[in-house]
């Protein structure tokens, strides 16, 4: 089987092999994944289950504020990724030859929306000490 190095017309088979419909589904995943993370300390915190996060001293060795600390540290990171898989995922959507599903913009559109819903819960989330 000769490789799309081998054979330079491979190449488009192979990306369109990958799709846009895999870097959409992994835009996504990476936006739901930093959503959830963002807003899990304001949400706990609502219902009860996390307590103020705003106020506790770096010695505070609850294993709840720990985790939710280091949550929080995860949220740039997923919505760096999921920021430049959705940058992909929307030129290959507007770049694509064959028509686009209604499915796939839809994806689009809601990976764009977590993807903002993960930056609003980092930037506007309670600051700590």
């Amino acid at each position: 089987m000769p490789s799309e190095f081998e054979d330079p017309d491979l190449a488009p088979i192979r990306a369109r092999q990958i799709g846009r419909r895999q870097i959409l589904r992994w835009a996504v995943v990476t936006a739901a994944a930093g959503a959830v993370v963002a807003w899990l300390g304001p949400v706990l915190t609502v219902l009860g289950a996390g307590g103020p996060t705003e106020g506790f001293s770096p010695g505070d060795g609850s294993d709840e504020k720990v985790a939710l600390e280091y949550l929080s540290a995860l949220v740039p990171p997923f919505v760096a990724v999921g920021t430049g898989l959705a940058v992909a995922a929307t030129v290959e959507v507007r770049r694509a030859i064959d028509p686009v599903e209604s499915r796939e913009r839809l994806g689009l559109w809601l990976a764009w929306g977590l993807l903002a819903l993960a930056a609003l819960g980092f930037f506007l989330a309670p600051a700590t000490p």
